[in-house]
């Protein structure tokens, strides 16, 4: 199931984006349990 989670307790995403300043940088905070860690990184590294 997909979270969106504020990164910047200062402004939100949503403000952010609404900026008209050029490029926008998006990061995936991915959280994963120790025991899956292995399988996670295989599946993740496969799309890249």
């Amino acid at each position: 199931m997909v979270k969106i989670v504020e990164m910047d307790e200062n402004i939100t995403l949503k403000a952010q984006l609404e900026e008209d300043v050029g490029s926008v940088i998006l990061l995936n905070k991915f959280t994963v349990k120790s025991d899956d860690v292995d399988q996670f990184l295989k599946v993740f590294c496969s799309y890249y």
